[in-house]
C-alpha cells in the first residue's frame, strides 16, 4: 500500500531458452522485491515457502499488508491449482500457506485472484457451475480466514469462453478482464 514493496511470479528457469519450453521449467515462484524511489526494483527475494516441484504465482496482498493469496498446485489442494494465502508475520517472515478452502476451490482450476475493497475476493474457476470454461467468481474474506459462498458474476463480464484475470480500479469503479471470446483480436 506504500509503494514500496511489490511481490510477483515469474517462471523458475531462464537461463536456456531451448528448455524454457519444458513443463517442469514453466512453473512459477513467488518474489519479493522493495522499490526504491526511483521506481527500480531492489533487493528481489525468492519467497520460502516455493518448493521446487510445485508452481506458485499470481500473488495478491492484502489491503493491511498481512496476507498473501496466491495460485499453487501444491498439497493439500482440492483440485488441479488452488488459491491458498500466507500470514505475513510483524517480523517480515512468513508463515505456513493455508488452502483458502472449499468455498473459493474445486476439483478443477482456480486462478488470477484480486482483493478489492478489501475484503473481496475476484478469482476465475472453471470448477463451479457458470457459464463457460473459466468464469469469474467473488467471496467476500472474513477475518477468521473463511470465505463466503463463491458468486457467480453474471454477463457481460461472464460468457461461455473463458473468463480471467478481473481486476478492479476502486477509484473509478471501472476494470478490466481477459477473456478469448470471438470478439477479441
Amino acid at each position: 500500500s506504500d509503494f514500496k514493496t511489490v511481490y510477483f511470479s515469474r517462471n523458475k528457469y531462464l537461463r536456456k531458452r531451448s528448455k524454457q519450453k519444458l513443463a517442469k521449467n514453466q512453473r512459477l515462484e513467488l518474489y519479493r522485491a522493495d522499490v526504491d524511489s526511483e521506481g527500480n526494483w531492489i533487493n528481489i527475494q525468492l519467497l520460502p515457502f516455493n518448493k521446487e516441484k510445485i508452481s506458485t504465482g499470481h500473488p495478491v496482498l492484502s489491503s493491511n499488508n498481512k496476507k498473501l493469496f496466491f495460485v499453487s498446485d501444491r498439497l493439500p489442494s482440492q483440485g488441479i491449482t488452488d488459491i491458498f494465502y500466507v500470514d505475513i508475520l510483524s517480523d517480515g517472515k512468513y508463515g505456513v500457506p493455508q488452502n483458502l478452502g472449499q468455498n473459493v476451490n474445486t476439483s478443477g482450476t482456480e486462478t488470477t485472484p484480486f482483493l478489492a475493497n478489501g475484503n473481496i475476493l475476484y478469482f476465475s474457476s472453471d470448477g463451479h457451475k457458470g457459464d463457460g470454461n473459466l468464469d469469474v467468481f467473488a467471496v467476500e474474506l472474513y477475518e477468521d480466514s473463511t470465505t463466503s459462498e463463491a458468486y457467480h458474476l453474471a454477463a457481460p463480464i461472464n460468457s461461455i469462453n473463458d473468463d480471467f484475470a478481473y481486476i478492479v480500479n476502486k477509484d473509478n469503479n471501472q476494470g478490466f478482464f481477459t477473456s478469448n471470446r470471438l470478439q477479441g483480436k
